[in-house]
């Protein structure tokens, strides 16, 4: 299974780090940084450094059967918060819209043809569900309860 954590920053997510780190193909514009947050040090693990909002990025020839997508989600932050997630304004190209198509219409460009991507998204102020109609991806399911939510997650496959 080929598998991609487009913005894998120092792993986080993972469970398994492991498993991460020697199974899957990493992400992140800021490969090689190393943070120190608080005293803690914090080192990005990325394979690649592609900006996935810019048109047109394939990452490691795509063809994922898997994409997890963890985007940053804040449209400007500063500090402790800045250095650990990045914000948007750090990729930003154009717009927030439109990047954030990009961003989806990349995903659905990496995917094999029976891929599924993973989204966590986390901004009231900037809906990503309303996207996925102008992009190519193919919207399953995910969080449909948008009270008192703050992480969603969409489940997506290649569309067109």
């Amino acid at each position: 299974m080929k598998i991609l954590d487009c913005f894998s920053g120092n792993l986080s997510t993972w469970f398994d780090k492991q498993f991460a780190k020697n199974n899957v193909i990493k992400n992140d514009i800021r490969k090689g940084l190393t943070l120190n947050k608080q005293g803690q040090i914090i080192e990005i693990i990325a394979d690649y450094n592609y900006n996935i909002f810019r048109e047109n990025t394939i990452i490691d020839e795509g063809n994922f059967n898997l994409i997890y997508a963890d985007p940053p989600h804040l449209i400007t932050t500063s500090g402790i918060m800045f250095k650990t997630y990045t914000d948007l304004t750090a990729y930003q190209l154009l717009t927030i819209e439109h990047d954030l198509i990009n961003m989806l219409n990349n995903l659905n460009d990496n995917l094999s043809v029976n891929g599924v991507v993973l989204i966590k998204w986390n901004n009231k102020e900037f809906p990503l569900k309303p996207l996925f109609k102008k992009s190519k991806l193919k919207l399953l399911f995910g969080t449909t309860n948008y009270k008192k939510v703050e992480t969603y997650y969409y489940i997506a496959i290649k569309g067109i």
